[in-house]
């Protein structure tokens, strides 16, 4: 099975290619050079499809690529509410504490995860590899606030689910890492 990743090429691709170097892949063409909108990457099992910024979203949803990387302004113009990102965000986060638990007991594989969470084996390295970055008290922090966010919201806590996620979005970017 292979995976498609869709980017836009400008700063969306160029704040993504470090994170894919770190995980192991590299894209084999520059695509300033080449005209080509399926690049090949150092990992057979992995290709970047590049599409506009606004239509990374379209691909994603009709399965014309399994993962992309949009700004959250796309998403938002795209119809995707602010409830669907921060149920998106929580799910992540969950996704990374079950990876960190099964680190520290030393169960931590693809296969385990994936299992456990019900994600693609691919998905499940993704996570392992970022949980790597967090310490559990760090990632439990940031559910918590997730949760918080999803209560307030449901109770009527705040007006707006835009509010929701900017405070949110506010929240955990003044505190350290």
């Amino acid at each position: 099975m292979s995976i498609t990743l869709a980017l836009s090429k400008g700063r969306i691709f160029d704040e993504t290619l470090p994170l894919l170097k770190a995980a192991g892949i590299e894209v084999t063409e520059d695509p300033e050079r080449s005209r080509k909108l399926i690049l090949a990457t150092t990992r057979p099992d992995v290709r970047v499809v590049l599409v506009r910024a606004t239509d990374v979203p379209t691909y994603v949803q009709h399965g014309g690529a399994d993962l992309g990387v949009a700004g959250l302004d796309i998403l938002l113009e795209q119809g995707e509410t602010e409830v669907s990102i921060l149920s998106r965000l929580q799910a992540h986060v969950r996704g990374l504490l079950v990876a960190a638990d099964l680190s520290v007991l030393g169960q931590a594989t693809k296969e385990r995860l994936s299992r456990e969470i019900g994600v693609h084996p691919f998905a499940a390295a993704k996570l392992i590899s970022q949980c790597r970055h967090f310490k559990p008290h760090e990632l439990e922090r940031l559910y918590v606030k997730l949760i918080d966010a999803d209560e307030q919201l449901k109770r009527g806590g705040w007006p707006k689910a835009r509010a929701a996620l900017d405070l949110f979005l506010a929240d955990i970017a003044k505190e350290p890492a």
